[in-house]
């Protein structure tokens, strides 16, 4: 595609990105070539099986590349359709991409995990037009595929047998996005709205957004739901040079302008820490947008002699930890390491002692995949015994939302659990040699010690001028069991 025909066409629309194996997602590196598709291959749609290989749907040349995580190409499939745009891939393997006929009518082509082509159904939709591009998106429990008729007013569903039924939503739908219950959802370019629907096609809600939405996507956690806005249109074709991201939540409270981004903001997914990413296909960037709102701008590699506003990124996708893009003005997968981050992030942690009692505060961020926290108590700083549990209150173990947490307990107790740890590791080095004779007898004394003075609530231990230096911090633990650690904060005396 040249760019004249590019303005002409409307920007992607979305890519259904699922996020897989890491927590916390924030660009760690910028965006490098992972591999090129072919020269004047215009690569459009990103879709990814359960082994990692990415899958790259090139508009010009009809074909799906395959690029493994090394970077090693390789044509999957050749004269798959005219016009190859969005695709999407269902639990056997199988993928299904847009084939636009360029009079408004379209197919969807099924590719099976051999590389076998067939016509699944005809659709409307599609073209050369403003609005060229139409969403797909399969319903992994089903089967069954859903497209959006840019040039009316409908939604179609496919069934795996190629039975075809249509839904009235707002006009030309461009994205559309499913969640955890079959729900449908679309955004809907020429009345600025998005629909959803029961998984039936019952119109459940409709939704005011920003100017010309073309993309939606559904933080699963969250159940927040966001829509790429390109922005209003100039008469020559142009839009806006910043397109914006409108919020609704699952109360249906909508947030019109929640964050601005860069010129034709088209493509739209997220992470599993709740950030949304967004790429701007006339700006040649992609916006990463916290769960606050923050907005970091995010620039694609360029090729010799095309400038950045050239690239035309069209698709974004995220899963196992790396990010993709497609860019379609120097036909190449731009891809990037996310950094992955403690699972729970926490804020404030605050200790108080009074009198024989301990008392922990503290605050999560987000919580990803937590099972529980363990609260550990020392009094060297350095060695360290849990003094109890608390279950983390994230519904299913995440949550993107500040959470508060109180732990109380009486400290002659923690500190005895103290006490029988260091009296455990002593009588545990009877099994060695002679050299470890010596620190056993001091660890086994140690120990003794620590545990019968803190047995005493009158003890030493609990004396105001002698139990300065105890601290605490707090073990996050996954549901897969692995562990994280707090910041250790001192204990603050009443």
């Amino acid at each position: 595609m040249n760019k004249s025909h590019i303005r002409k066409r409307a920007a992607l629309l979305l890519c259904f990105g699922t996020v897989a194996g890491f927590v916390h997602a924030q660009y760690g590196s910028p965006f490098s070539n992972l591999a090129t598709t072919g020269s004047g291959s215009s690569p459009m749609g990103l879709t990814i099986d359960a082994a990692n290989n990415l899958y790259v749907s090139n508009y010009n040349t009809g074909s799906i590349s395959k690029i493994t995580q090394a970077g090693v190409v390789s044509t999957f499939a050749t004269s798959v359709g005219a016009r190859l745009d969005q695709m999407t891939i269902d639990n056997a393997g199988n993928i299904y991409a847009v084939s636009s006929t360029g009079s408004w009518s379209s197919s969807v082509k099924k590719v099976t995990p051999t590389g076998s082509v067939s016509t699944l159904a005809n659709v409307p939709g599609g073209g050369l037009g403003p609005t060229g591009t139409i969403g797909i998106a399969v319903d992994k429990t089903s089967g069954n595929i859903y497209t959006t008729d840019n040039t009316g007013n409908t939604v179609s569903r496919i069934t795996p047998a190629g039975v075809l039924t249509s839904f009235t939503v707002g006009s030309k739908p461009i994205g559309i996005a499913l969640d955890g219950a079959g729900n449908i959802y679309t955004a809907n370019w020429g009345s600025n709205t998005v629909s959803k629907l029961s998984p039936a096609g019952t119109l459940l809600a409709t939704y005011p957004v920003g100017p010309n939405p073309w993309g939606v996507t559904i933080e699963p956690v969250s159940g927040n739901i966001y829509v790429s806005n390109a922005g209003p249109y100039d008469g020559g074709g142009s839009p806006s040079p910043n397109g914006t991201v409108s919020k609704i939540t699952p109360a249906g409270v909508v947030t019109t302008t929640w964050a601005t981004v860069g010129n034709a903001a088209d493509a739209i997914t997220t992470d599993a820490a709740g950030n949304v990413y967004v790429v701007n296909s006339y700006g040649g960037t992609v916006s990463e947008i916290t769960p606050a709102g923050v907005v970091t701008t995010l620039n694609l590699p360029t090729a010799s002699g095309t400038p950045q506003t050239q690239l035309y990124p069209w698709s974004i996708l995220i899963s196992s930890g790396r990010a993709y893009v497609a860019v379609s003005g120097t036909d190449m997968v731009a891809a990037t390491p996310l950094v992955a981050s403690l699972p729970v992030t926490f804020g404030s942690i605050n200790a108080t002692q009074e009198g024989d009692m301990l008392s922990v505060n503290w605050q999560t961020v987000s919580e990803t995949n937590n099972d529980h926290f363990d609260i550990e108590v020392s009094q060297d700083g350095v060695h360290f015994v849990k003094a109890g549990t608390v279950t983390s209150n994230a519904v299913n173990g995440n949550s993107h939302k500040a959470l508060r947490y109180v732990f109380t307990t009486p400290l002659h107790t923690a500190l005895s659990l103290a006490g029988l740890s260091v009296l455990a590791l002593g009588i545990g080095l009877l099994a060695f040699n002679r050299k470890n004779k010596l620190l056993m007898l001091c660890l086994i004394a140690a120990g003794t010690g620590l545990f019968t003075v803190s047995c005493s609530r009158n003890s030493d231990l609990v004396d105001t001028n002698k139990e300065a230096n105890l601290s605490v911090r707090i073990a996050q633990v996954d549901k897969d069991g692995k562990k994280s650690y707090s910041p250790v904060v001192k204990v603050i005396r009443k």
